[in-house]
């Protein structure tokens, strides 16, 4: 997840996103801090992003499992002959019983790492690995900057 500012002062709108191990980007998932979503919002945002509010402007169950579903349609990974692993952090609103099986169903394996896991696997990926995988999410994290500067 990242998090960019939008054009109200103060306001940090949460992206959730995904890149695939050969750089193909789902679009985001766009959450603002709202009680109503309104589909306007989206109109400078990147193509194909999806949004959706919550009062605190944080991801829930909800609102992962909607992405989850835009990932299966972004993705495709029921049609596929080999499966479709999901390696994410193991926030609360990320693994649930609903996604677990949805993951199930759509062939997606679901490899979830706790916030230790992901720092000791920063920390132990040997240097020439990590020069291949950044950029990747360099490229990434740049079209999230992008649509930082659009939305102001």
């Amino acid at each position: 997840m990242a998090t960019i500012q939008s054009a109200e002062k103060g306001k940090t709108i949460t992206a959730i996103c995904c890149v695939s191990a050969v750089g193909v980007q789902c679009p985001p998932l766009l959450i603002f801090p709202r009680t109503r979503f309104k589909e306007e919002l989206l109109d400078r945002g990147p193509i194909g992003a999806v949004g959706a509010a919550s009062k605190s402007g944080w991801t829930n169950e909800e609102i992962f499992l909607r992405w989850f579903q835009h990932f299966i349609q972004f993705f495709q990974p029921q049609h596929r002959t080999s499966p479709c692993l999901m390696i994410m952090d193991g926030h609360s609103s990320h693994v649930n019983h609903e996604l677990v099986q949805k993951a199930r169903d759509y062939n997606v394996p679901l490899l979830v790492l706790l916030r230790t896991a992901f720092q000791f696997l920063y920390c132990c990926v040997p240097a020439y690995t990590r020069v291949v995988v950044s950029p990747i999410l360099q490229r990434h994290w740049r079209s999230l900057g992008r649509l930082d500067r659009h939305m102001n």
